[in-house]
């Protein structure tokens, strides 16, 4: 699969056909997940493979706040991801302390960064997936015995599509991209230099975009023997 097809033509998909995804198959998945990027790679992204009916039924009554949609998805995909992350350690220093004015924020991105790396793997094997966000973490936690050193980041239905969905619009490059592509010019610093018999007006602090160009323009225009600028 090309990288970037792969990117443009995954889908959420929320319609599963009932053929069963193998261990074997999750397991490669999570395998080529693991090499999402993370903080100072800690990889801190656990995932939970759901694939007993009952249990699955059990997560789509009691876990995600009554909405309806979820529900439905939980209960006809064949396998529902549970994606947690270790706490505490992205965007932590070892003594405990936050790295950046962040905060926790850098393990939510983390998680986001693996759950895209998860279903890109799966969607590269003909595996469709959707991440849901409305669960109430606690329950989850509690039927799955997950500990208190890690949190629940995203619900993900996974299975073979039963239909693929047109993409949404997605907005204009001119809206996302702001290019900065103009050079720096800082103002140059002038003083008097004082040789033997010359005065010499020189440039002297000429920062490193420039490259040395306005000095040696100054050399070639032979600025010598002129009075100082006061």
């Amino acid at each position: 699969m090309e990288l970037i097809k792969g990117i443009k033509e995954r889908r959420s998909t929320r319609k599963f056909t009932d053929q069963a995804v193998s261990e074997e198959e999750i397991r490669a998945i999570v395998s080529a997940a693991a090499y999402a990027p993370s903080w100072k790679n800690t990889q801190t992204a656990h995932y939970i493979a759901i694939i007993n009916q009952a249990k699955k039924q059990e997560i789509a009554d009691t876990c995600v706040m009554g909405f309806a949609g979820n529900q439905r998805i939980i209960g006809q995909a064949p396998v529902l991801i549970v994606e947690t992350t270790v706490n505490e350690r992205s965007g932590y220093e070892r003594d405990g302390s936050f790295s950046t004015s962040k905060g926790t924020h850098w393990q939510s991105y983390d998680a986001g960064l693996a759950g895209e790396a998860f279903c890109l793997a799966a969607w590269e094997k003909g595996l469709g997936t959707v991440i849901m966000g409305i669960f109430e973490e606690a329950k989850v936690k509690e039927a799955l015995q997950i500990p208190e050193t890690e949190s629940v980041s995203a619900l993900i239905a996974l299975g073979y599509p039963e239909e693929v969905p047109e993409a949404p619009k997605r907005k204009e490059t001119e809206l996302l991209l702001k290019i900065v592509n103009k050079k720096n010019k800082h103002p140059i610093e002038k003083t008097r230099c004082f040789c033997k018999r010359e005065r010499v007006f020189l440039a002297l602090h000429i920062n490193h975009w420039s490259g040395g160009p306005i000095l040696r323009e100054i050399q070639k225009k032979q600025l010598t023997n002129r009075k100082p600028m006061l």
